[in-house]
């Protein structure tokens, strides 16, 4: 089983740094070209179902892609709670306790009426549960999700910060053994 992992395009929200777990924003021209991109590499792999995000930008990217789709909740990016549609500078001029908390601590600490890493590591695994081990799949989510994917399948050997999951990037996993391995990550020149 192979498991293509697509993160949507570029987003406004991505283009202004913000932080847009749960809220909504839509795809740049930058983004439509990423996906654009993506597509013509997927042509060539077979693919038995694709499973998408709930959210209107991973949405949009699979419509650019021309795919049917299987909406899974389990897909949504990380609920960043009160940050939420907030830059860094402005999450710690207005939440710094909260803010030094959740970058000093990001793995553990759940951000108040939002989520901790570890919530999102549980959804990864339910929808790894949920899916048939025997079909390839496209999945259409997000950086955050696509992390806590990598924290486990790379059994943390390198900081997760440090591996560019760039918007419109396909990471590709192997099932081996009932573990998804990392096999490699590609991007396509709109994301260079």
């Amino acid at each position: 089983m192979t498991v293509f992992v697509l993160r949507h395009g570029e987003t406004y929200a991505n283009v202004d740094k913000r932080y847009f777990g749960f809220s909504e924003s839509d795809l740049t021209e930058r983004g439509k070209l990423q996906i654009q991109k993506m597509k013509e590499i997927l042509l060539d792999k077979k693919i038995d179902k694709v499973y998408c995000s709930p959210s209107d930008r991973t949405k949009q990217t699979a419509k650019i892609l021309g795919v049917d789709y299987i909406i899974n909740e389990n897909l949504r990016e990380m609920n960043f709670g009160i940050f939420e549609e907030m830059t860094y500078d402005e999450i710690m001029n207005k939440y710094p306790k909260e803010g030094n908390e959740f970058y000093s601590n990001w793995g553990k600490y759940k951000i108040p009426k939002g989520e901790s890493f570890i919530d999102v590591n549980n959804r990864v695994r339910t929808f790894f549960e949920s899916i048939k081990k025997d079909e390839n799949v496209l999945v259409i989510t997000h950086g955050g999700w696509i992390r806590a994917l990598l924290s486990d399948a790379l059994e943390g050997r390198i900081k997760l910060w440090e591996v560019d999951i760039s918007t419109g990037s396909l990471s590709i996993f192997e099932n081996i053994n009932n573990e998804y391995k990392l096999i490699n990550i590609v991007r396509g020149k709109e994301n260079e």
